[in-house]
């Protein structure tokens, strides 16, 4: 009987050793990455790289490769603004 413990004990072992040897894929969650622009109380993100109806108006968009934040009939402003930050007060 002690001899057939230490058998399957030696199996288990064996395996997990296998297991613990063998590449497991890294899961990888990928949060948006932040631009640090906003428009209003909204966040250009990686995931997010354009806001329509800002204070029900247009909408305005950002290129983080060329730094660049456009607007569409935003408040009268119209165009493209390279390297913008834009800040509002409520």
């Amino acid at each position: 009987m002690r001899k057939g413990k230490r058998s399957v004990l030696g199996l288990v072992m064996a395996l997990v050793m296998v297991l613990a040897s063998v590449p497991i894929p890294e899961l990888k969650v990928q949060a948006a990455e932040e631009y640090g622009v906003w428009v209003g109380d909204q966040q250009f993100t990686s995931e997010k790289t354009e806001i329509n109806d800002v204070r029900g108006k247009g909408k305005a968009s950002f290129d983080n490769a060329s730094s660049t934040l456009s607007f569409e009939d935003f408040e009268g402003v119209e165009g493209e603004y390279e390297n913008a930050l834009v800040y509002t007060t409520k």
